[in-house]
């Protein structure tokens, strides 16, 4: 249920106690290892994951998980960070607000979360401003590690 506005007329008075919102609780984070797969990167460009967490102790379908790390930006003065999931299925996902980061050019720090939806291969992008991908690091663990792609991510 969304939130409610709750008013209450007491003896001609109006008491407005506002607007009632549930709130999520925050995931229980278990660090999961992982090792890196496919990287293919701008000039000069970088993206190193230091840190996968998750909701549950291994990649899995439904799973929310949270990836940290660094990065730099050099060629290209913006750029879109976006965690996401090559599915199996070839179903594209929703980028959700929590998944997705705007950056400048130079160098930084990012905390990415994304929930699961299927089956895939989790990797971190560089988007360019016209929206073509601008480079990706994949990363998993056993058969959701992403190691050879057939396809280029620099256009």
């Amino acid at each position: 249920m969304r939130g409610k506005l709750l008013l209450a007329t007491l003896l001609g008075a109006t008491l407005s106690v506002g607007l009632v919102r549930p709130v999520a609780a925050e995931p229980q984070w278990a660090p999961i290892a992982f090792e890196l797969g496919a990287v293919e990167l701008g000039a000069g460009d970088t993206l190193t994951i230091t840190e996968v967490a998750g909701d549950r102790p291994a990649f899995e379908a439904g799973g929310t998980y949270r990836v940290r790390g660094r990065y730099r930006l050099a060629s290209q003065d913006r750029a879109k960070l976006l965690f996401s999931l090559t599915l199996d299925e070839h179903r594209r996902q929703k980028a959700l607000p929590a998944s997705q980061r705007l950056v400048t050019r130079g160098d930084g720090t990012f905390e990415l979360t994304k929930t699961f939806d299927g089956h895939g291969h989790p990797h971190v992008s560089f988007y360019a401003t016209s929206g073509q991908v601008a480079g990706c690091v994949y990363f998993g663990r056993g058969e959701w590690t992403l190691a050879h792609k057939s396809w280029t991510c620099l256009r």
